[in-house]
């Protein structure tokens, strides 16, 4: 899993400078880490292919704040 950080933390670095040069002004994402972001992207995708491996289906659960709220009156 080292190996495969460490190309997408080299992927997110160098997309994010490629982005500073084309932006107008510099603009760029917030300050994110991005040994961290290639960690968890990584992680992510491996915990995607063992789920697939297993057969899982995606999850349909829907998260508390996607519910509609009841409404009083």
């Amino acid at each position: 899993m080292a190996s495969f950080t460490a190309v997408t933390t080299e992927r997110v670095t160098t997309e994010r400078v490629t982005t500073e040069r084309v932006t107008a002004g510099g603009a760029t994402a917030p300050d994110v880490d991005p040994a961290a972001l290639g960690a968890a992207l990584t992680w992510l995708g491996e915990r995607l292919h063992y789920l697939a491996t297993l057969d899982v289906a995606p999850s349909t659960m829907r998260t508390p704040s996607s519910r509609s709220s009841p409404t009083s009156g």
